[in-house]
């Protein structure tokens, strides 16, 4: 085989390598985006025969992060706000603190940044008020991203040393990987 012979093959054969990623690409988030819709709907289902207690704030707030994470901004908001008022009636502090935080990530997601840092102040407040001190570092990861954002990187960078610090004390890996 001549020379201009071996280049065109090579070329031939890097397109269709990239199209194979291309496709395989397209499959697996097909199938993230199947998986999700799954998800929620059984979420969903549980939430409706579940009857109103604290596991019924923590099916909210889960169906929440998943409908945050599959874009379903509006869907998530309608289910935090369900999950903010059952966990207010039944004075469920943690379950009012976790939507406070996915909510703040809608706001974050939407840009409003402010807003954002607000409702997870909230959240570290209700944290710390109930003494659920990885709920804490938890928000403070979140706080730090959006002081990251705001361009406020020195406030950044101590909220993550107090989580870390945090995580140490519990000595949670994930948390101190993360």
């Amino acid at each position: 085989l001549n020379n201009n012979t071996q280049i065109d093959m090579l070329k031939l054969f890097q397109k269709i390598i990239f199209g194979l990623m291309v496709a395989s690409s397209f499959s697996i988030f097909a199938n993230i985006e199947i998986a999700q819709s799954q998800q929620i709907d059984s979420l969903k289902k549980l939430i409706t025969i579940s009857e109103p207690n604290t596991d019924k704030v923590d099916l909210l707030n889960t169906l929440a992060v998943h409908q945050i994470v599959s874009s379903k901004y509006d869907s998530a908001k309608v289910t935090i706000e369900k999950s903010i008022l059952l966990s207010k009636q039944l004075m469920y502090r943690i379950g009012e603190a976790n939507a406070y935080s996915q909510l703040a990530k809608i706001s974050a997601r939407n840009g409003d940044r402010l807003r954002a840092m607000n409702l997870i102040n909230n959240s570290i407040k209700i944290h710390q008020e109930v003494n659920n001190i990885l709920g804490e570092a938890n928000s403070l990861c979140q706080k730090a991203l959006n002081l990251s954002h705001l361009q406020k990187k020195e406030e950044s960078i101590q909220c993550l040393n107090n989580a870390l610090s945090i995580y140490k004390s519990l000595d949670n890996q994930n948390g101190i990987a993360n």
